[in-house]
């Protein structure tokens, strides 16, 4: 079986044993993903604590509640990737999953060649960022796009996924054209790793709230029926005297998203 490519990420699987996991843990191993397995966020927390991970599998099925809460205290750890496992692929339980927390989400019981593809996106895009310390800045806002952390103008941290920081990404380098939902979601979607048009209206639902708190609020503007747009034009945004913003470094290299 020649599934094996350079990309062999750690992963952790959190779900309760059944035929379907078994299966997968299998074909991940083949294709020389390292996987360790446990069945509760409980048993998990030593692994997490002494041995590096890329990208966590969590099943939300048998615990979906606590399986959310968990995804967001994972999401702290910027040097990790949450892939949520969830009941159908439902725009409804998508967008439920990203607001939690997950970068990502796939259904139980996916090919799991889907699944291998979207484990290694994710640990590439984590190799990819790494070298770089991408930062840019706008209307008092500095956005670290290899932390992915935002910081306001007051000064706040505030934590936002890889598909916010993809968002912003592409917000950045539209120069305040308008930006259709299909357009946004081929943008942030990389390496065949679906994102549905319902959840960039929740990626940017949750992005607008974090800048709208902070000062924001005039960044994003909704063009109806249609999609989005910057409110900031890239000559703003290369301007130090402007008042717009800067970009500190180029960002055309910066891959956020999966």
């Amino acid at each position: 079986m020649a599934l094996a490519t350079g990309i062999c990420p750690n992963v952790l699987l959190i779900a309760h044993r059944d035929p379907g996991m078994e299966r997968l843990v299998s074909f991940l191993r083949e294709a020389g993903i390292e996987v360790e397995t446990v069945p509760t966020q409980a048993a998990a927390v030593p692994w997490l604590r002494y041995k590096k991970f890329q990208v966590v599998l969590v099943d939300l099925m048998f615990e979906s509640s606590g399986g959310l809460a968990f995804c967001r205290r994972l999401a702290s750890d910027r040097l990790v990737r949450v892939i949520a496992m969830g009941a159908s692929r439902d725009d409804a339980d998508v967008i439920v999953a990203l607001e939690g927390g997950a970068d990502d989400y796939v259904p139980k019981g996916a090919n799991p060649r889907e699944v291998l593809a979207r484990v290694r996106v994710h640990a590439r895009r984590l190799d990819d960022s790494g070298p770089l310390a991408l930062k840019a800045e706008f209307s008092g806002f500095v956005l670290d796009l290899r932390k992915r952390i935002l910081i306001s103008p007051q000064g706040a941290r505030l934590r936002i996924s890889a598909g916010e920081a993809s968002l912003l990404l592409a917000f950045i380098q539209s120069d305040g054209r308008n930006l259709s939902r299909e357009e946004l979601r081929d943008l942030i979607s990389k390496d065949g790793v679906d994102v549905g048009v319902r959840a960039i209206d929740s990626h940017v639902s949750r992005l607008r709230r974090k800048l709208a708190a902070h000062g924001g609020a005039h960044l994003i503007v909704t063009v109806y029926s249609f999609g989005y747009r910057w409110s900031l034009r890239k000559d703003d945004m290369l301007d130090r005297s402007g008042g717009g913003g800067r970009l500190e470094r180029p960002l055309e290299h910066y891959s956020g998203y999966r």
